[in-house]
């Protein structure tokens, strides 16, 4: 068989909006080997996002379906013609609809090898599981983004456990750094929040599994022993309403700053003095992983793969789901000892560092479709 050098890939998303899958994208595409490798990404819809951008910025075709609405089949039509007319040696998919999409069509299209990137502990309800489990033979592999993910396909669908591997999230850890104290000014200006608030933050889309209705409520009593505190909430999403309301109700709305959507996530860490994650359920967050980049003391839930970054007293502290005063408990402890607030967040940064860097991590998922390819007697 004729070298196929350089081996091309379709990555398969359901969308490029704003979250961790697409992010990881954007994160890992730029370094893989030209030579070796040639990405395409392909979404069912949202071509046109600033993630999209980024990605067609580092020089990688980017393909957008439109897909209307769920029972769209004309946009699995175009996937389909288009599978057959480039003809990839790897689909690689992520996220639930593109996953499923990719298994049906990669197999009538006869693909060499199809991949799934499995990102969250759960699929979000019990026939989105079915669906999972009836379609999970037809990959050649799964990537999990942690251990808890990969024991939770492996529970779900019950497949081969060597077909599962552990490749974490990544991110580049060059631009994540804490900032000079004019520029963090600057940013807290333009915020609306005083210059010398002790700064407590969090990250992530407004959604039920995120439980920042529990961070406001330790919020409320964090209040009123550190009196210059002020916290902030990045993201959107369809709880953005009912938080400000709870908020409101509370009586911290004042003192809190709902963001919205943000494009400058490594400014905002380097203008935060705790970082708080309050969710019910995680696969590998990549907000812990800049958080804990940017030298940040970091208070997280004990959920998914939270407990594979963070060693609970060393690189940050850990807590379980729907426990605000054990936020509390922590947050001032971080505020009354600096020194202790500075030694987490140097172990943490460190350990980031050392095991979630970008470069790594990319060789890795390399070395994977290496192996996949020779697997198959694919020559290359």
């Amino acid at each position: 068989m004729k070298p196929l050098y350089p081996i091309s890939i379709i990555h398969f998303i359901t969308d490029l909006g704003i979250g961790g899958a697409q992010r990881m994208l954007c994160n890992i595409l730029p370094h893989f080997d030209p030579w070796k490798f040639d990405p395409v990404v392909v979404c069912l819809f949202g071509g046109d996002s600033p993630i999209a951008e980024g990605i067609k910025n580092s020089g990688i075709k980017v393909i957008d379906l439109q897909m209307r609405n769920k029972l769209d089949l004309f946009a699995i039509w175009r996937f389909y013609n288009l599978l057959r007319t480039e003809k990839p040696i790897i689909l690689h998919s992520s996220l639930f609809h593109a996953t499923i999409i990719a298994r049906m069509v990669g197999k009538l299209v006869k693909l060499p090898i199809i991949i799934t990137w499995r990102h969250n502990i759960d699929h979000g309800n019990d026939l989105r599981e079915w669906i999972n489990k009836i379609t999970s033979n037809w990959d050649d592999c799964v990537i999990a983004v942690s251990n808890a993910v990969k024991e939770s396909e492996i529970r779900s669908t019950g497949v081969n456990s060597e077909k599962v591997v552990v490749i974490n999230n990544c991110i580049d850890t060059s631009i994540y750094a804490r900032i000079n104290g004019i520029e963090k000014k600057r940013i807290k200006n333009v915020l609306g929040i005083p210059e010398n608030a002790f700064l407590i933050g969090s990250i992530g889309r407004l959604h039920i599994k995120k439980g920042f209705n529990v961070l406001l409520q330790s919020f409320k009593k964090i209040k009123k022993i550190i009196p210059n505190s002020w916290l902030i909430i990045v993201g959107e999403g369809e709880l953005r309403e009912s938080l400000e309301e709870i908020a409101q109700n509370l009586e911290v709305s004042e003192f809190t700053t709902f963001t919205g959507l943000l494009n400058n996530i490594p400014e905002i860490l380097g203008i935060m003095d705790a970082f708080v994650m309050s969710s019910h359920s995680e696969g590998m967050p990549l907000v812990i992983l800049e958080a804990m980049a940017s030298h940040l003391p970091v208070v997280a839930t004990s959920v998914g793969g939270i407990p594979e970054v963070i060693s609970n007293n060393q690189t940050g502290f850990l807590i379980q789901p729907d426990d605000p005063d054990a936020i509390v408990d922590r947050v001032i402890q971080i505020y009354s000892d600096i020194n202790l607030a500075k030694a987490l967040g140097k172990a943490g940064q460190e350990r980031i560092k050392s095991s979630f860097d970008v470069i790594p991590i990319t060789n890795q998922i390399e070395n994977l479709y290496s192996d996949l390819l020779s697997k198959k007697e694919l020559k290359w």
